[in-house]
């Protein structure tokens, strides 16, 4: 079997070898989506299929393509007016 990593997905030939079989995680195979944090692959698009993390075993009988799922990054603001009180935390 073997695994191509694409910018959002991967995909699986049926060459190769076993090896091939443990699913890597979004930094091992350099896929990066600005803006978003990796959560885990899943053989659907939108996420509603079966979901593989890294270091999961996928074993498919046929070529197969697992799609990365990603959430969007949050980050907390806090703004402070000139006396340095807290004007508003978001």
């Amino acid at each position: 079997m073997a695994i191509k990593y694409t910018d959002h997905a991967f995909v699986v030939s049926l060459t190769g070898t076993k090896e091939d079989y443990y699913v890597k995680s979004s930094e091992e195979t350099g896929i990066e989506n600005p803006g978003y944090a990796f959560v885990n692959w899943n053989t659907d698009p939108n996420g509603i299929g079966t979901e593989y993390k890294s270091g999961d075993i996928f074993n498919p009988s046929t070529d197969s393509v697992l799609f990365a799922q990603w959430i969007l990054k949050t980050y907390e603001v806090t703004f402070y007016d000139k006396d340095e009180m807290t004007v508003l935390s978001k």
